[in-house]
């Protein structure tokens, strides 16, 4: 099945929907990271569900808004309150609901819910919403490296594990370094990921990666000659020389 065949198959639809299966979603991830036009379909299919989420959102008139809220708001103090009973408690949801009901109907009473429960989950929220903006920066920065022409991109495979992968970008203009984790595991709390570059066939340490590397790329001095790239799992701290045995990926240039 060529690019063609698999973007009209419909399996990026149903992975952007989390449709998927997990295997069938890895499946998708791996084929994105190895190309690009597969990555752009994803990105812009996100773009086009975003969309229409914003044009069919319906808010409701701001007076039976206002009127919502303010019975929401007094049931929500009667219950709080330490005189209230236990009858009293029982019996806030089906009084809530016929007001409701007669206001917007059935649909609105799914929002009185919603709004309930994300009053209650607040701090859940607020943390959801701040991971889904660090989540689009990141997206943002990568869709921008991988369109810089003056980038040159280096793909980083998995030596043991091939669902282990990492993209080297190499600026070649001011020749730094940035690495970008697609998927590499957590290391243990005495480990850390270390970046080498072959230079005439020997490993030159490039400096151990930040352990931040799944929230943000992460830059590295600049260099002038490599012919590949590779990351080991060292102990914390770094080692003068690779451990062979755990190298993780490796990309020639």
């Amino acid at each position: 099945m060529n690019t063609k065949q698999y973007i009209e198959s419909g399996i990026l639809e149903e992975f952007v929907l989390g449709l998927l299966s997990q295997q069938e979603q890895q499946e998708v991830s791996r084929m994105a990271e190895a190309n690009p036009e597969i990555q752009q379909e994803i990105f812009r299919l996100e773009d086009t569900l975003t969309s229409y989420a914003q044009v069919h959102a319906q808010t409701p008139p701001a007076a039976v808004k206002e009127r919502i809220l303010a019975q929401f708001e007094a049931e929500k103090a009667q219950l709080l309150s330490p005189q209230v009973q236990n009858e009293n408690v029982i019996s806030f949801w089906p009084k809530l609901a016929v007001a409701a009901s007669v206001l917007l109907g059935l649909g609105l009473i799914a929002g009185l819910f919603q709004l309930k429960k994300t009053n209650e989950n607040n701090a859940e929220l607020s943390q959801k919403v701040e991971q889904l903006s660090k989540d689009v920066l990141k997206k943002e920065n990568l869709i921008s490296l991988f369109q810089n022409k003056g980038m040159l991109p280096v793909k980083l495979n998995g030596v043991k594990n091939e669902a282990c992968s990492a993209q080297i970008f190499w600026d070649k203009t001011s020749k730094e370094i940035i690495l970008h984790v697609n998927n590499l595991p957590k290391p243990a709390e005495n480990q850390q990921y270390q970046l080498w570059r072959i230079v005439d066939g020997k490993p030159v340490d490039m400096g151990v990666v930040a352990d931040s590397f799944a929230e943000d790329v992460v830059r590295f001095k600049a260099v002038d000659k490599a012919a590949a790239f590779a990351i080991t799992l060292e102990k914390r701290g770094g080692s003068p020389s690779p451990t062979m045995e755990a190298m993780v990926v490796m990309g020639g240039v």
